[in-house]
């Protein structure tokens, strides 16, 4: 879990928020690793409006119930 740097992606080292954030946390990373999740990168929707963020979100979970059902 703790073997390498949560930020060596191609994602994060293309982000020029890279100085600033370092990637994301070492729990999500290590989901990222094992397949569990995909990669997210939190800071993404950081430039679009509170309710386009939530609809986002309330859209991809939404996805994730449909697969699931299925």
């Amino acid at each position: 879990m703790f073997s390498g740097n949560t930020f060596n992606n191609e994602k994060c080292l293309n982000c020029v928020r890279l100085p600033i954030c370092f990637g994301p946390c070492i729990q999500k990373y290590y989901e990222t690793k094992i397949g569990k999740t995909d990669f997210e990168c939190l800071h993404e929707a950081a430039e679009i409006s509170l309710a386009s963020y939530v609809k986002d979100k309330v859209e991809k979970q939404n996805k994730l119930l449909e697969n699931e059902i299925s």
